[in-house]
């Protein structure tokens, strides 16, 4: 500590050893005067920086986030309405549900790939309506609300609409 003398402990002390002492004993007293870490102005700046990155990527990967949704049910719902082309074709009817399309036959065949239905991006199933006298069929998902209509995310996507997009 300041002002403390320090002797050292045999009368005949070599005048050098003392001044070796007296400039480490004054090494740690400013050292340990100053001290390590960030000011709050630097913590500050960097959650500024966090922040304003923050406010530019979250919504660009929420965007990409919803692109690969549509990608998904746009994927599923043409390899959906290929395979009840494909199940007309072959039996000369239209399936009644879309589980008539991931029934294997005695030859071990199925209309779908992996012999399962797949899900939408929200975990639910498809919706499917038989085609009427037209011949058109509906297939579809009620998107991330899970109820019928709604706006992006939330809206219905069917290949009706798909192709009206086209």
């Amino acid at each position: 500590s300041p002002g403390r003398i320090y002797r050292p402990c045999h009368s005949s002390a070599d005048p050098s050893n003392v001044s070796i002492l007296r400039l480490t004993m004054n090494n740690r007293s400013t050292s340990s005067s100053s001290r390590s870490g960030f000011t709050m102005l630097e913590i500050m700046v960097v959650i500024l920086i966090i922040g304003l990155l923050a406010t530019v990527v979250v919504p660009n990967i929420g965007r990409m986030l919803f692109k690969g949704n549509e990608a998904k049910v746009l994927a599923d719902i043409t390899n959906l309405e290929n395979a009840v082309q494909m199940f007309k074709a072959e039996k000369g009817r239209w399936p009644q549900t879309l589980d008539d399309l991931a029934e294997v036959d005695d030859t071990g065949f199925s209309f779908l790939r992996g012999d399962s239905l797949p899900f939408d991006p929200w975990e639910q199933d498809y919706f499917y309506e038989p085609a009427d006298a037209d011949g058109k069929l509906l297939i579809g998902t009620y998107g991330a609300d899970m109820s019928p209509g709604g706006e992006g995310e939330n809206a219905d996507i069917t290949n009706q609409s798909m192709r009206e997009r086209d």
